[in-house]
């Protein structure tokens, strides 16, 4: 069997949808959980399933490297929503959330570990629980302990995460660039296109860079910059298909600007500030350490806390990997 029909979005999903629209309460109760854990989701395939039941069904797949869950699955009812983590292999009953046997359409048991959020229920427990899976928290680095059965199987999904170390990530692109570079010229129009592709690569062309341009009101985040033509969409969080074009995950920057957010020489702290790296502070950019980022009108439309989060540790990474 394929995988069952499901988008981000909920008009996309009539059975859902018409589910949530009665049901406002419980709606707003699944989207607040779904936030939280879109937050810190790694992968790229999630979304509102399209089922003709009495609840509506979200799924998040695990993320690459992912070896304690299956998928889990949120089901929204009308008091509550059930919060399943499909389990690869039986789990001890140690921490917070119910451990479960169940069974499958084919009589088969599987575990799982299943959280109840009713609406009035703080989501501290769930969050915590959240920064110790792959799937969520690849940039977690500490973890609260959880029995040596539970450090194993944690330090085996992030084993495969130990090939991907900012140094290599940046050997890799040193190299692939001085591929590119060493191609011979054939013309000058070879030449032309080369460089426009570049350009339009860089800038993000399509609808990323167009939300954006809306959303900042066609000016730089950083520097205040009106000139459209060298405003480019910068992403957070790494690009990593669709699902990461999200206005939340992006920043509309002057090249220049985007390119130091990109090496991790410029970056964005918890007050919405502007920090740079001490390389810098004596140059013409050092100017922009401690000013304030400028967000756009539409709250929604503002960049992630996790999100610039996550940056900060990137790029914590890659000045690291350069010393």
């Amino acid at each position: 069997m394929g995988r069952p029909k499901r988008s981000k979005s909920v008009k996309a999903c009539p059975n859902a949808d018409q589910w949530m629209r009665k049901q406002p309460n419980a709606a707003r109760n699944l989207r607040r959980i779904i936030k939280l854990m879109d937050g810190r989701y790694e992968g790229c395939y999630q979304g509102y399933i399209n089922r003709a039941t009495n609840f509506v069904e979200y799924r998040f797949d695990a993320a690459e490297g992912e070896r304690r869950f299956r998928h889990v699955q949120l089901f929204a009812r009308q008091k509550h929503v059930v919060v399943r983590f499909t389990l690869f292999a039986k789990r001890a009953r140690q921490g917070p959330g119910i451990s479960k046997t169940l069974k499958n359409a084919h009589g088969n048991d599987y575990y799982a570990l299943e959280f109840a959020v009713a609406a009035h229920t703080s989501l501290d427990e769930l969050d915590a629980f959240l920064r110790t899976t792959v799937t969520f928290s690849r940039d977690q680095v500490e973890h609260p302990s959880r029995g040596s059965a539970g450090d194993k199987s944690h330090n085996a999904a992030r084993t495969p995460l130990g090939k991907r170390t900012p140094r290599a990530a940046i050997d890799r692109a040193e190299q692939r660039a001085a591929k590119e570079l060493a191609e011979p010229i054939t013309s000058e129009d070879d030449a032309r296109e080369r460089e426009l592709r570049a350009v339009f690569l860089r800038r993000g062309q399509g609808t990323f860079r167009k939300i954006l341009l809306h959303a900042y009101e066609k000016r730089c985040a950083v520097t205040g910059c009106t000139m459209e033509e060298v405003l480019e969409a910068a992403h957070i969080i790494p690009y990593n298909g669709e699902d990461t074009n999200r206005c939340d995950n992006g920043l509309l920057l002057r090249a220049d600007v985007h390119t130091l957010f990109d090496l991790g020489l410029l970056w964005v702290n918890r007050e919405m500030k502007v920090e740079v790296a001490n390389a810098l502070r004596r140059t013409e950019y050092g100017k922009l350490h401690g000013t304030g980022l400028r967000l756009p009108a539409d709250t929604a439309s503002r960049p992630h806390p996790k999100h610039l989060k996550r940056h900060a540790q990137i790029a914590s990474d890659l000045r690291e990997a350069r010393r």
